[in-house]
């Protein structure tokens, strides 16, 4: 299970592996819903480490922001963060360590202009960011042979990429996407839902995300603690000028809609909910409407064919067991969605719960269990 420079396993075929989606019911499932998580930098750093070895850290200087400090460290990385140690140097330099939240993102980055890239083959930079933090850190890979800097550094990536993903499927329930509705009237324009992640200022919820067909002009996210559908957490409203955004890194399953923060459990799985929402947008653009019940007929039959072409993924066994990778939060958290629709301000509340009115479409029950702490 311990990486060091020489490993050359592919990280992801030890960790977590695709599963066939007939097996998907089978799989035991250590996560029950409705639940949250806290997301705390400075959390225990989860044993074993995955890969360990040396590098250049770079940071600012503290007497001067603009110059940066290079120091060799040690860099140990976990499934849910990282370690550096300054060899050496513990007195001076004490270990300082982050645990990140799987909206963190990992990426191989150049030196500040491409003539210097190429004066400096030998160098090659990676940069981590953690967002829930608003953390970055960056590192250098050095090595006589420019090519084996390369890979050196692709190696840090992919198992930090790897570290990340494990970390985010930990959170998630055992699921498959669906295209049917619930036996609930809410859920009868329903064109796809699945389980996404949830950003809030201090922690990520599990959420049962429903996507619905255009009605009158804009169409909704709706976001439930679970697939029953029963106690809603979020709702938004998309319509043509719906700002959709996404988080760029290394294997990011995130993305940015109407400024609530998601995460899906694989890259694959954001790629298709994007792809959903940009049909609706266009549909919703050149005022294709309504939707009646033979379209919606089709859209599922089409969307189901790319729900097919999706993969599963699954922790392996060993990690499975000791998921989840963050604490649980406990108590009662979300305030209750407002029916009335009297928001205090997006620039105050800005992943807060909203729950837009659309009166010609049936409401969920108005209540939710975790909180946004802004």
């Amino acid at each position: 299970m311990f990486h060091s420079e020489g490993d050359e396993n592919e990280p992801g075929e030890l960790f977590f592996k695709s599963v066939d989606k007939e097996l998907v019911s089978s799989i035991p499932n250590p996560l029950a819903l409705p639940a949250s998580f806290e997301v705390d930098s400075k959390a225990a750093l989860r044993e074993p480490a995955l890969r360990s070895g040396s590098v250049w850290f770079l940071q600012p200087s503290e007497h001067e922001r603009d110059i940066q400090e290079i120091s060799r460290v040690l860099l140990t990385v976990h499934v849910n963060g990282f370690r550096i140690r300054y060899p050496g140097s513990k007195l001076i330099k004490p270990v300082r360590s982050l645990a990140w939240s799987p909206f963190a993102v990992v990426q191989a980055c150049r030196l500040h202009t491409r003539l210097m890239d190429e004066r400096m083959p030998n160098v090659r930079l990676f940069k981590v960011s953690d967002f829930h933090h608003g953390i970055s850190s960056l590192f250098a890979v050095t090595h006589p042979c420019p090519e084996e800097a390369v890979q050196q550094r692709g190696r840090w990536v992919a198992t930090i990429a790897c570290a990340i993903r494990m970390l985010t499927l930990s959170l998630f329930p055992v699921f498959k996407l669906v295209t049917a509705p619930s036996h609930l009237s809410w859920t009868k324009t329903r064109l796809v839902a699945g389980h996404m992640l949830l950003f809030d200022r201090t922690g990520v919820t599990p959420v049962f995300c429903e996507l619905h067909v255009p009605l009158e002009g804009s169409t909704t996210l709706m976001a439930y603690e679970d697939d029953s559908c029963r106690c809603l957490v979020a709702s938004l409203s998309i319509d043509a000028a719906s700002v959709v955004t996404e988080r760029m890194g290394v294997d990011s399953s995130c993305f940015t809609l109407n400024g609530y923060h998601f995460a899906a459990r694989s890259v694959a799985e954001k790629v298709f909910w994007l792809r959903a929402i940009s049909n609706i947008k266009v549909k919703l653009r050149h005022a294709m409407l309504p939707t009646t019940a033979e379209e919606l007929k089709y859209y599922r039959l089409a969307v189901e064919e790319e729900i097919l072409k999706l993969p599963v993924f699954s922790l392996a066994e060993p990690f499975r067991m000791g998921a989840p990778f963050l604490k649980q939060r406990v108590g009662t958290f979300w305030p209750p969605c407002d029916p009335l629709n009297t928001v205090r301000g997006a620039h105050d509340m800005p992943h807060a719960p909203q729950t837009p009115r659309t009166p010609r479409t049936p409401t969920p029950p108005q209540s939710a269990r975790v909180a946004v702490h802004v």
